[in-house]
């Protein structure tokens, strides 16, 4: 993305606004704030030529306390990302339990390819739902979210797909063509739809419809969490996904550097995590306090 049509970026910064994050570019980069305190470049999976003096001026201009990124330094941590590259991918891959999902899926839900108007009008409902799982109280800016529909239908290179029940959106995909394949910047499904099987058909008919494309080596559904939050990589393994090494690295704010130095964090953030409990949003903060801690800033790039 750091290289590509800025029109793409631009419709990638509004859709996450739209979303609800605040999203913004620095060099060219686009980055996304997270929560109150970390900044992590998008798409999530996505390497970019980041390095110590980028991430800091992100931490000066966001106000976060820690930049989060992929890298292609050997350095930080290491997570997973989630990958079809099999041209034969089809129903053999799935695990019997993922499978039976699709298949109810199939009876209850349509999937097909979305106009950019269908997502503006349809997407909200879906997303507001969406949202309210996961705990988000504001309400979806309708506005915005029309607004970034536009941009995204006038750049090029993008592809939304979705599943619906009758005329309602139980979800969609947002996906930008790379050089050689697709990365999923943006999945959203209706929590009422789960129980139909619609996180299943969606992420399985998405996969089997760009991978058969020509020109499709690669269909990416974004990378584990730091940490790893286990459900999550469980169904895209039981979906047949392979998961191959990404790096990942961080900088913290200056004025927060002593705290990689209180002890090693590798000998006591796994016990902190553990008294916190594995949702706490303290101890995803701690953990990537970790990366900061195993990234070596002198082997980024730049």
């Amino acid at each position: 993305m750091t290289h590509g049509n800025p029109a793409e970026t631009d419709a990638l910064l509004a859709m996450q606004a739209a979303l609800g994050w605040r999203a913004f570019r620095v060099g060219g980069i686009p980055w996304c704030r997270y929560g109150a305190t970390t900044a992590m470049t998008i798409p999530l999976a996505e390497v970019h030529p980041v390095g110590r003096s980028h991430a800091e001026e992100v931490l000066r201009e966001s106000g976060c306390l820690l930049a989060l990124f992929p890298t292609s330094a050997r350095t930080g941590v290491g997570c997973m990302q989630h990958m079809v590259r099999d041209k034969a991918y089809a129903e053999g891959a799935l695990q019997r339990q993922f499978r039976q999902m699709l298949h109810r899926g199939e009876r209850h839900l349509t999937f097909h390819e979305l106009t950019w108007g269908e997502l503006a009008t349809e997407g909200p409902g879906a997303l507001a739902a969406y949202r309210a799982r996961q705990g988000a109280r504001t309400p979806v800016a309708e506005g915005a979210w029309r607004a970034a529909c536009e941009m995204g239908a006038a750049a090029a290179d993008v592809t939304v797909v979705g599943c619906r029940h009758g005329r309602e959106r139980a979800g969609f995909e947002i996906l930008w063509r790379r050089r050689a394949g697709y990365d999923s910047v943006c999945t959203v499904v209706h929590p009422g739809f789960f129980k139909v099987g619609a996180a299943n058909l969606l992420l399985y008919r998405t996969a089997r419809a760009l991978i058969a494309r020509s020109d499709c080596q690669y269909v990416n559904f974004g990378r584990s969490g730091v940490p790893a939050i286990e459900g999550h990589d469980r169904f895209h393994r039981h979906a047949g996904l392979t998961e191959e090494p990404l790096h990942m690295a961080a900088v913290l704010h200056p004025r927060l550097r002593w705290l990689t130095r209180v002890g090693a964090p590798a000998s006591w953030l796994p016990a902190a995590r553990a008294l916190l409990g594995p949702d706490s949003r303290v101890a995803r903060q701690l953990a990537a306090l970790g990366v900061a801690s195993a990234t070596d800033t002198s082997l980024l790039p730049g």
